[in-house]
């Protein structure tokens, strides 16, 4: 293996296996390559470029993603079915914890709940602290909403916000720990109240100003209406 300083911001990596020492192993370079465009999602400064030159063909990728991890968030919005309800973002610091949260809600028949998270460079695949903070967030307004509302026939039910639910999320600090068979939930409880804050306002100024959707949000909650397979 070789590791040459291009300068300072720049290192290439050079390298190939021993088929002396290891002559039954190959490396799998679309793998490598999806764990490398991972990291260049959650390192939103790093351009990375992959070659593999075994091959008379080489495989080149180029992996570059400014706007982070609402790559995938946009992905996620723009190739459903209908119009999304509506769209959050968040992306800021708070007290050293660095996010970023997109928030939708999908409008075609049946939606499956679309939730992907990442803790650091852990991809939290069960979720955890960021992802539960995020949906008490979303609930503490729709009951607040409401309330302030005196909408008497609606009952809020925390199972019947993941039906269309679409959350792409992100948070890099310090200290982070994890649980689970294989490390993949988050368990941090400032995560969990910074998440559950940010959400319960962004969702609040959104449906103060935006009466028309949120109540079309919020039918599902109507018990006077037909119950639907969508929720």
């Amino acid at each position: 293996m070789e590791i040459l300083n291009i300068d300072t911001q720049s290192w290439q990596l050079n390298f190939s296996l021993n088929k002396d020492l290891i002559a039954d192993t190959n490396i799998d370079y679309l793998k490598l390559s999806e764990n490398l465009l991972q990291v260049a999602l959650l390192n939103r400064q790093a351009e990375i470029i992959i070659t593999d030159k075994r091959q008379k063909h080489l495989n080149q990728n180029y992996y570059y993603f400014p706007q982070g991890v609402f790559y995938l968030f946009d992905k996620a919005t723009t190739e459903i079915l209908g119009k999304p309800e509506f769209k959050l973002v968040f992306d800021d610091e708070l007290n050293k914890n660095k996010y970023q949260i997109g928030l939708a809600y999908r409008s075609d028949w049946y939606p499956t709940p679309n939730v992907i998270s990442f803790a650091n460079d852990v991809h939290t695949i069960c979720g955890g602290s960021l992802v539960d903070g995020i949906l008490e967030g979303l609930i503490t307004s729709c009951k607040k909403y409401v309330k302030e509302n005196k909408m008497l026939t609606f009952k809020i039910k925390p199972k019947k916000f993941f039906n269309g639910l679409i959350v792409v999320c992100a948070v890099r600090g310090d200290n982070f720990h994890y649980g689970g068979s294989f490390k993949e939930t988050l368990e941090n409880d400032e995560v969990k109240k910074q998440a559950k804050k940010v959400i319960a306002k962004l969702v609040s100024d959104f449906f103060k100003n935006n009466k028309e959707n949120a109540e079309k949000f919020l039918w599902r909650f109507d018990t006077t209406q037909l119950t639907s397979g969508i929720y």
